[in-house]
This record gives C-alpha cells, structure tokens and sequence, in this order.
C-alpha cells in the first residue's frame, strides 16, 4: 500500500465510526468541508443531524481537542450558544480512531442552523442595518465567551496563543517553503523578527483571555428564534487556547483586510470594525495597550496562516502555495507594519 500523507475518510467511515462509539443511531452521511480539519454532516434515525470533524495532522502538533471540548461544554453551561460537543457512550467528548496516514481525532458536535453574519457581503458595497447589527451582536457575543472563559476550569491548554506560537514556529515553517523565493524570504524574516521585538516589548501589558482564535465572522451563525430575536451561534474552536486579548479582537480585522484585497479598509470595511467593537465594548472594556496591540496582532495573523498554508504544499502541492501567495502577503505585512489600529 502507497504512504499517504493525508487521506479523505468516507461519511460511511465516520458514520460506522460514531455509531460504535455514540448512543446514535446514525443512518447516513455526507462530507461537507476540507479545511485544516474534515467536516461530515450525519444524519441520526429520528431526523436530527449532528457534525462531526475529524483533525488533520498540523505543523502545531496535536490537536487541542481535551482542552476544545471542555470548554466548549463550558460555553454551552454558561448561556453561550456554541455547536457543543456530544459525550459518547464512555462519557468521553472525543475519541481516536486510525486513517491511513495515521491516528486522527474525532468529535461530535451539535449542528447549528441559522447564517453568517455578513454572508454574500461584497466590501464594494455598504453593508446593510441588519448586517451592521448582526456584526453587534458577534461583538457583544464575543465579549460573552471571554466573560465565560474567566470561570473556566478543565484540562490544561496543549498552547499558548502568544507572540512566540504565533511566531517562532511559524516563521520558521514559512521560510522553509519550498515555494518562496530568496528576496521575499529575506524580506518576510525581516517583518517577523521586527513583529517579535514589537510583541516582546508589549506583551507584559497586554490582557489575556481564553482566544476563540478564529472569529473571522464565518465560524458562527445568527440564529432567530421564533419570536424574532437573534442570537450568535459559535462552532469551529479547534485553534481556541489562553491567549492575548488583542489577538482574539484583530482575527475579524485582518479578515476585513483580507475581504477588501487591500491594506487599509475603505468606509465599508470601517463600518463594520467599528460596530464588532461596539458590541464588544457593550459588554467588557478594552484596554487601550490591547486595543493599539491590535494591528501588531494582524502581522501575527498574517504569519500564522503564511505557516497553515505552507505546511499543507505536501498535500495540495507546490502550484496551490506558489510564489505570489508569499510576495502577496509580504505586501500586505509590509503595510500594516507602520499602520495603526483603526479607530
């Protein structure tokens, strides 16, 4: 048999997987995304469906997932509205289980139905009331799970989402890539050891929370309940993990950033920045050394998925990693090195 580097489980394994494990009479299934985690969507007997993700191999190491699952239990206890995890039959909210290239992790988790917050928005365009409220309401939902997080207790985190996870490792992984040519590698090394003397110079001012980590606004849904009030819906906590305050804020800025294919954001994009912080102050301060940290956090971001993609070339290939990924994201980095947080 051929070593494989990664492979794809079929819903039927998954199905077969959770049914022995589950108190789920799971009778169907299909996959529903690739990410740097496999997503399947099972359908139970009685109707119901449930999600369940089985974790990629990353360059991070292993997934967080003792440390995911119980807080994401947590959330769900406090009032916070999450696609909780399921315990199977031993009480467990995970299992291993064996793939071709390797053990993998497997959870279950409850689906959530509703939409993205700002789905089908084109930063062209204003965004409309409701979307400016429902980027409110994430806000002030993403204050809640740092509110919660500070009652948390449970298994230790596998990482810390400081400047060192988000740098040295990464960095390093970047630069190794095959696909990144000499001047832009040194370029890249020059903007991450520029960022670490940044981060080293303010980290002991900066507030620290338990990070969702991802909060880009499409790993969470607006749900309406049947009398008109709406509520966000979290999933997708595999990168959560005790961090910088700053970090967990600038993941929905550098998607603003990313969304516009530009280095500034135009009114469009300030609009909806500016109402995410509103709710968010709605329900907790931010300090002002966390939120001026802001943007120095967005080169972290930046770095962090430079490293996410580069480790994947094994599996997707030189031609999907290719040499403008890496110029691109210099351009960008070189830019919001002298920028400040907007306002």
């Amino acid at each position: 048999m051929l070593a494989a580097e990664y492979s794809t489980a079929t819903p039927a394994a998954i199905a077969e997987a959770v049914g022995a494990a589950y108190d789920l009479d799971v009778v169907g299934g299909v996959f529903v995304v690739r990410g740097f985690n496999d997503t399947y969507e099972l359908t139970l007997s009685d109707g119901r469906q449930v999600m369940a993700r089985l974790c990629d191999h990353r360059y991070r190491g292993p997934a967080n997932v003792d440390f995911e699952t119980a807080f994401m239990a947590h959330l769900d206890r406090s009032g916070v509205l999450v696609g909780a995890p399921l315990a199977a039959c031993d009480g467990s909210l995970w299992r291993m289980v064996e793939a071709a290239e390797g053990p993998r992790e497997l959870a279950v988790f409850r689906k959530l139905g509703g939409d993205m917050a700002l789905q089908g928005w084109n930063p062209a365009k204003a965004p409309t009331d409701r979307q400016l409220d429902d980027i409110r309401l994430l806000g002030a939902s993403h204050a809640a799970i740092h509110t919660a997080g500070e009652r948390f207790v449970g298994p230790p985190s596998l990482y810390q989402l400081d400047g060192p996870f988000f740098l040295r490792d990464p960095l390093a992984l970047a630069l190794g890539a095959p696909t990144l040519d000499a001047d832009t590698g040194h370029k890249l090394r020059e903007v991450g050891e520029r960022a670490a003397a940044r981060i080293e110079a303010i980290a002991g001012d900066l507030s620290r929370v338990i990070c969702h980590a991802d909060n880009h606004s499409a790993n969470s849904f607006i749900v309406e309940d049947a009398d008109g009030a709406r509520t966000v819906g979290w999933f997708d906590f595999d990168d959560c993990g005790p961090g910088f305050l700053a970090y967990d804020l600038c993941v929905l800025l550098w998607n603003q950033f990313r969304r516009a294919r530009a280095p500034t954001l135009n009114e469009n994009g300030l609009a909806v920045w500016r109402v995410f912080i509103e709710g968010y102050r709605s329900q907790r301060p931010i300090p002002e050394a966390d939120y001026a940290a802001i943007i120095t956090m967005v080169v972290l971001r930046e770095i962090w998925l430079l490293a996410n993609y580069a480790s994947r070339i094994p599996q997707w290939g030189q031609l999907s990693v290719g040499a403008d990924f890496f110029r691109d994201s210099l351009k960008l980095l070189t830019a919001w090195e002298t920028a400040e947080t907007p306002v």
